[in-house]
């Protein structure tokens, strides 16, 4: 008998989740008001709905009324501000170009390489970035530049003069003059610093959910903030055990919604051992607000039968597992859903990065991965793969065994990079006296057509993964999960096959 577990994430439950992607360009995350498309060559202009998808010389507008945030397959996001209109002229893994013709767009880009790019245009200048987060508006013939987050070239077309705009600047830009020196954004007019739209605000709580999810890994950090979320926690629960190797650990796991935001959940696992501690921490943003049972969205985000597409797609995912010193990123967007062959709906990231970092060093991000889909099925997706943020560096060594026996449900797997970077990780299935199950113990307790007891069995088990790296110092991330809080809030399903 074979036990059949789909996962989400590969951070969740750290059980390797292939990634892919999909065709269209971009797709629409989320709109208010009046959003309307147009795709050349029709003339007709259409009403433009959430998840739609977006390709190479779409059309984008907004009405008075209008807003909408457009989530790229490379990561980035745009969103579009009130009686606006913008060309997606190009939009691929390595280079994102736009014209705005009238109005407001707010970039968020993702970190670039060397040899990647992202530009806005309009008729007095070109805007291009290299990982920033930036604003370009254009009113009355002239383009005004204002930047957040990282620095921003901005050139006038006619005159060819350019100026580099950091983060807390602005510049105005008219046909044929020379852009206006870069300014404190601090002495603009009081009515553009109080000018923030419902998306700004939206960016700004993202941000501070990224700081808090890769920011604070301190244990005080981390326990401090959950004793305020165990409050309002949907799902939680705890327990001793012993874990794989021995040690005795003090579980403790909750769900929390993040105030303020209708379309995330958070999931936090805590692990106190002697002299040591280690948590993960899981954010998931969906395409809409989420139901008030969270099960309906989170039993079908990974794998879904039903004949139509699932109203509940997974776009992002944040992951952070750490022992307090050293971490291991994961960083997902684009996320969407494809019909199989057989109709059934699988999901699958445009864009996911993993990295680690050791104590006192740089982050390093081991490899990028981004999608396309030519044919909109998704045995049509296909994957490409840059290691260490460089596309002439080969694929990893790879070494995987099972320790304990091909019938235990333990695995060790080790990749080791071109530059001698390596990360390991391995993964154990065991029970509260950190026992390792087989497939044997899983049939005991499993009788097909007799009602077995199967689920109240896998209920009590716990998945354990422990990660160690050339860049921690012989320092090792140990963590521990239980299924049965997965189970509860449907992050995992399981089956029999």
């Amino acid at each position: 008998m074979k036990i059949k577990i789909k996962i989400l994430s590969m951070a969740c439950l750290m059980l390797a989740v292939t990634v892919n992607g999909y065709g269209e360009v971009a797709k629409i995350a989320s709109l208010k008001g009046t959003v309307e498309f147009l795709r050349p060559p029709s003339p007709e202009w259409s009403a433009a709905s959430v998840s739609f998808s977006l390709e190479r010389g779409d059309r984008l507008k907004t009405g008075a009324d209008g807003e909408v945030s457009i989530a790229f397959t490379s990561g980035h996001t745009a969103n579009l501000g009130p009686k606006s209109d913008i060309a997606i002229k190009i939009a691929t893994a390595d280079d994102t170009r736009m014209d705005l013709f009238k109005g407001k767009l707010r970039s968020k880009v993702k970190k670039l390489s060397k040899n990647q790019g992202y530009e806005i245009s309009t008729p007095q200048a070109v805007c291009a970035v290299r990982g920033t987060e930036f604003e370009v508006s254009l009113s009355d013939n002239m383009t005004s530049v204002k930047v957040f987050e990282g620095i921003v070239q901005a050139r006038e077309m006619v005159t060819g003069e350019s100026v580099n705009i950091n983060a807390g600047q602005y510049s105005n830009i008219t046909k044929e003059s020379n852009p206006t020196d870069p300014q404190k954004m601090e002495d603009e007019k009081a009515d553009d610093k109080a000018d923030k739209s419902e998306s700004s605000l939206q960016n700004s709580s993202k941000e501070q959910i990224r700081n808090e999810m890769f920011e604070e890994i301190s244990r005080d950090a981390v326990l401090s903030r959950a004793a305020e979320e165990i409050k309002k926690a949907e799902y939680e629960t705890g327990k001793a055990m012993i874990d794989a190797h021995g040690y005795r650990v003090r579980l403790e796991e909750y769900v929390v919604r993040p105030e303020g935001i209708d379309n995330e959940f958070k999931y936090v696992v805590l692990n106190e051992r002697k002299e040591r501690f280690d948590f993960g921490k899981i954010n998931f943003e969906f395409n809409k607000a989420l139901p008030e049972d969270l099960t309906d969205a989170t039993a079908g985000m990974f794998y879904s039968k039903s004949a139509e597409k699932p109203d509940w797609i997974l776009t992002e995912l944040l992951s952070v597992m750490s022992n307090t010193k050293d971490l291991v990123k994961e960083d997902a967007s684009g996320g969407d859903m494809l019909a199989d062959a057989n109709g059934n709906w699988n999901h699958y990231f445009g864009s996911y990065e993993f990295s680690i970092k050791g104590q006192d060093k740089a982050e390093k991000i081991l490899w990028e991965q981004t999608a396309g889909n030519t044919g909109g099925s998704y045995e049509d997706l296909t994957l490409s793969t840059v290691y260490l943020e460089d596309p002439s560096v080969p694929e990893p060594e790879s070494k995987t065994n099972s320790p304990s026996g091909t019938d235990a449900f333990h695995r060790y797997t080790k990749d080791t990079y071109s530059d001698g970077t390596w990360i390991s990780a391995e993964d154990y299935l065991i029970d509260d006296e950190g026992d390792i199950q087989t497939s044997q113990d899983l049939a005991d307790n499993f009788s097909s057509g007799i009602g077995g007891n199967l689920n109240d069995y896998l209920a009590k088990l716990n998945f354990e993964r422990k990660y160690e790296s050339s860049e921690f110092d012989g320092r090792d991330i140990d963590l521990v999960f239980s299924t049965k809080l997965l189970l509860d809030s449907g992050m995992i399903s399981m089956g029999v096959e």
